[in-house]
C-alpha cells in the first residue's frame, strides 16, 4: 500500500502495529496478522495474543467496504485459530464496524459447541492526524503546565497504580510492558505525586489517557497526550487514538482540537454532511453457568449431586436449601441455583447457592469440588455469578460468600482486576465445618432432653423473644431478617422457668446450617446450650434433614468441645499426600468473605 491509499485512515492500525513488532521492543504480547483471501486480502485480522490475557483481534475491513459473505468465510477460520486461547480463557476483544462484532458473535454461538454472551459494546469515534497535523503537532508546545512536572514512568513505583485505575487495563503486568517498552508518559504535582498519565497500546494508538478527578481542567491531560502523539510523530508513525461517544467531554474536546481529525464518511442520507465511521470494542466471554430454576431441575441437581455420595459434606448446604425452597419454607429469600455445565447428568464441577434477600443483604455459596478445583473454569464461574449480580451487590451495599480458601483466594484476584468497584473485606472468618453421620442422627433421634432444674426447652415466641436473640447476635443484619429466620426455619430456646425468659437458644439458615447458639453469659456453664441445640437437631432430623453448623476458629474452647462431642463429625478426609504436614487427616475450613461496594 502507497501513495494516497497508504494516508487512508483504515490503515494506521496497519501501518503502526507491523511497525511495532518489526522493531520488536515490545514482547509481552504476539502479534499475528492474516489476510483472507490468500490470493487477494480484502480482510486482515490484526490478533494480539498472550499467556496473560484472552484475544484481542482488530479488524481491517476492505477500503471499498465490507462484503458480509466473504467475511463469514473468514470469521471461523480466525477463530480456529485462537481455538487454544479462546478455550483457556473464554474471553475474547474485537475491534471494527457492527458487521465485525455481529460476525463473530454469530460464529462465536455456534463454535465448538461453547455457549457465548455479548457483554458489551464500547462505540467509538477514530480520531487521527494528517500529514499537516503531524508537522503542525511537532511545533505544538508540550510542556507541563504550572503546578506539574512531566516524566518518564516509574514502572516499579507507578504501575500498579496506573494498572488499576485503568478501567480497560487486563493484565498488570502486560499494562507494565506497554509503560517500558512504548511511547508513556507521567504527570506529578509539586509532592512528586503521580496524577496523570498517558500511554500506547500494542496495535499503535494512543491510548489510556487519565488525570486524577482533582487535577482534571488545568491542561496537564492534553499537554500529555500531545507528548505521546510526539513520540509516534518522531518514529514517523501514525498518530491516532479511540475516542469513547460515552465520553463527552473528551470526544467534544477532540472535534474542536485543530490537531485531530474524526474518521468520517459520506452520508448517503444527507449529502451535505458527513457521519461518523463508529468502531465497536465488542468484548464477548463464553457462559459457563446454567440456572436450576424450577423445582424439577432443582431436584434433578441434587440427584446428580448425591452421586458423588449421600450425606457427604459437600452436599450438605445444597440439600437442605434445595429443600427448603422446593416447599417454600423461606419466602422472605429467592434462592437460586447455578452450576457448572456437566455432560450426560456428570456431576457439576462447580455449584452455587444464591440468596436473593428481601431484609436483608444477599449471599451466596460455593460448594467445594469433591474431587478439586479447576482455577481457570472456576474463574470464569465467580466472573459471572459476580456479573448477574453485580447491580444488586453495588445497591446493597455487601454480600457475603461462604466458600472454601482456595475459592475466596480466586474472587480476591477476581476482584483485583475485572471489578474494580468492589472489595472483599479481609480478614476472613474462618470456621470448621461439623455435620452428623446416619449414626449420630440415629443417637440423636432417640436420645432424651434431660430437664435442668429451674429451667425448660421451648418453642420460639416471636413477641417474646425476637429482639432480645437479635439484639445478642454478633452477626444479625437486621430485626426483619431474624424474625423471618425464626419464624419460618427451625429453631429452640431455652427458659428460665421461674421467669420464662429466653436465656439460651439456637437456631438456622436459609442455607441449612444451625447457627446462633447462644447463652446469656450469667446463665453458662448449667448445660443449657447444649439442651438448646439437641432440640434444635432433633426438629431438623424429624424433618429428615442432616444437622450441620459452623465454628468459628477463634472460638477454641467451642471448637474442642464440638470435636469431642460424640454427635459431631469434623469434615476431613484422609491425607493423601505424604508431603503434606497436616497429619493424617486433612479438614475443610470454610470462610466467610464480605465483599463491599468499594467507596
Amino acid at each position: 500500500i502507497s501513495g494516497e491509499r497508504r494516508e487512508r485512515p483504515e490503515n494506521n492500525l496497519l501501518e503502526n502495529s507491523l511497525r511495532l513488532a518489526i522493531g520488536g521492543e515490545f514482547s509481552a504480547t504476539e502479534l499475528e496478522v492474516y489476510g483472507y483471501p490468500e490470493d487477494n486480502c480484502k480482510y486482515l485480522f490484526f490478533i494480539e495474543l498472550s499467556d496473560l490475557q484472552f484475544p484481542y483481534i482488530h479488524v481491517r475491513k476492505p477500503l471499498s467496504g465490507h462484503n458480509i459473505t466473504l467475511f463469514d468465510e473468514c470469521v471461523p477460520l480466525v477463530l480456529q485459530k485462537i481455538k487454544n486461547h479462546l478455550e483457556k480463557y473464554g474471553k475474547l476483544l474485537t475491534v471494527g464496524e457492527v458487521e465485525t462484532g455481529d460476525a463473530f458473535y454469530r460464529h462465536l454461538i455456534s463454535f465448538n459447541e461453547e455457549r457465548w454472551k455479548s457483554l458489551r459494546s464500547n462505540e467509538c469515534g477514530m480520531f487521527y492526524m494528517n500529514p499537516t497535523q503531524r508537522e503542525g503537532l511537532m511545533k505544538e508546545k508540550s510542556d507541563a503546565p504550572a503546578g506539574f512536572s512531566f516524566e518518564s514512568v516509574d514502572v516499579h513505583r507507578d504501575g500498579d497504580t496506573i494498572h488499576t485505575l485503568w478501567k480497560h487495563g487486563f493484565s498488570a503486568e502486560i499494562t507494565k510492558s506497554r509503560l517500558r517498552y512504548l511511547p508513556s508518559i507521567c504527570a506529578r504535582n509539586e509532592q512528586g505525586e503521580i496524577v496523570g498519565w498517558a500511554m500506547a497500546a500494542r496495535f499503535g494508538q494512543v491510548s489510556n489517557l487519565f488525570m486524577m478527578p482533582e487535577h482534571r481542567n488545568r491542561g496537564a491531560g492534553t499537554a500529555l497526550e500531545i507528548s505521546v502523539a510526539k513520540e509516534f510523530a518522531r518514529r514517523g508513525m501514525r498518530v491516532f487514538k479511540y475516542v469513547e461517544v460515552s465520553n463527552p467531554s473528551v470526544y467534544a474536546r477532540s472535534l474542536r482540537s485543530p490537531l485531530w481529525t474524526l474518521w468520517t464518511t459520506e452520508d448517503e442520507d444527507n449529502n451535505d454532511t458527513k457521519k461518523r465511521n463508529s468502531i465497536y470494542f465488542r468484548f464477548f466471554e463464553r457462559m459457563v453457568l446454567i440456572e436450576w430454576d424450577t423445582a424439577e431441575k432443582q431436584e434433578k441437581l441434587l440427584e446428580i449431586l448425591q452421586k458423588d455420595g449421600r450425606g457427604i459434606p459437600n452436599n450438605l448446604v445444597v440439600d437442605t436449601a434445595i429443600r427448603y425452597t422446593i416447599q417454600q419454607r423461606y419466602p422472605v429469600s429467592r434462592m437460586r441455583y447455578f452450576s457448572t455445565e456437566a455432560a450426560n447428568d456428570a456431576s457439576p464441577k462447580y455449584v452455587f447457592v444464591f440468596e436473593e434477600n428481601s431484609k436483608a443483604f444477599s449471599g451466596f455459596y460455593a460448594r467445594p469440588p469433591p474431587c478439586g478445583h479447576d482455577e481457570i473454569l472456576l474463574q470464569e464461574a465467580l466472573a459471572e455469578l459476580i456479573g448477574k449480580f453485580k447491580d444488586r451487590l453495588e445497591r446493597d451495599g455487601e454480600m457475603l460468600m461462604l466458600s472454601d480458601s482456595f475459592t475466596r483466594h480466586v474472587l480476591h484476584n477476581l476482584l483485583s482486576f475485572a471489578f474494580l468497584s468492589l472489595i472483599d473485606v479481609s480478614p476472613p472468618s474462618t470456621v470448621e465445618v461439623f455435620y452428623m453421620t446416619d449414626e449420630q442422627m440415629r443417637m440423636a433421634k432417640e436420645m432424651e432432653l434431660q430437664p435442668i432444674a429451674g429451667f425448660h426447652a421451648d418453642s420460639v415466641d416471636l413477641e417474646k423473644d425476637a429482639a432480645r436473640i437479635h439484639d445478642n447476635w454478633i452477626h444479625s443484619a437486621s430485626v426483619e431478617s431474624t424474625r423471618a429466620r425464626l419464624f419460618h426455619l427451625p429453631a429452640s430456646v431455652v427458659r428460665e422457668s421461674s421467669t420464662e425468659e429466653a436465656v439460651s437458644w439456637d437456631m438456622s439458615s436459609p442455607f441449612g446450617q444451625c447457627s446462633n447458639l447462644f447463652t446469656i453469659p450469667s446463665y453458662r456453664g448449667k448445660g443449657l446450650a447444649v439442651l438448646a441445640q439437641l432440640q434444635l437437631v432433633k426438629s431438623f432430623i424429624s424433618q429428615g434433614l442432616r444437622p450441620f453448623k459452623y465454628v468459628e476458629i477463634t472460638n477454641w474452647k467451642l471448637l474442642e468441645a464440638t470435636r469431642r462431642h460424640p454427635l459431631w463429625t469434623r469434615w476431613e478426609t484422609k491425607n493423601e499426600s505424604m508431603k503434606q504436614i497436616e497429619g493424617p487427616v486433612v479438614y475443610h475450613p470454610m470462610n466467610f468473605t464480605t465483599i463491599r461496594k468499594r467507596e
